[in-house]
């Protein structure tokens, strides 16, 4: 006998819930993306503003990693 689940189960909701759940399990969407964020955050600050002010791309990207870290701590 199958077990009886409250929920609604639409599949909307449960691919909102499996999202809420990755997101809280899951760090960075790729190697590099794990292996950059490592690296930035323990430059010394001054080489780290040297590193962005040369690439602006780099610079984009840490930008928009530090929001989404950010709004998953606010999760």
């Amino acid at each position: 006998m199958p077990c009886y689940d409250p929920r609604d189960s639409s599949p909307a909701v449960i691919r909102s819930e499996a999202r809420g759940e990755l997101a809280k399990e899951f760090t960075h969407n790729s190697p590099v993306a794990e292996l950059l964020c490592w690296t930035l955050s323990h430059m010394i600050e001054e080489t780290r503003a040297m590193f962005l002010a040369a690439n602006p791309d780099l610079d984009y990207w840490w930008t928009a990693h530090q929001a989404r870290d950010a709004a998953k701590e606010n999760t």
